[in-house]
């Protein structure tokens, strides 16, 4: 059973249908961003369940 995801950045869909594995990544990259540049602002990122297998 694979479980993919939607990534929403301030309610809009950036990254769609993504692995767990790839959602960790991304959001480990918009953390990294956002201590850096400080954007994205934590609150502005969201995850949702899109499919399970």
């Amino acid at each position: 059973m694979t479980t993919k995801y939607n990534i929403r950045l301030k309610g809009k869909v950036v990254f769609w249908n993504v692995s767990e594995n790839e959602l960790f990544d991304r959001l480990e990259d918009y953390a990294v961003e956002c201590y850096v540049t400080g954007s994205p602002k934590p609150s502005d990122i969201t995850y949702e369940v899109s499919k399970e297998d």
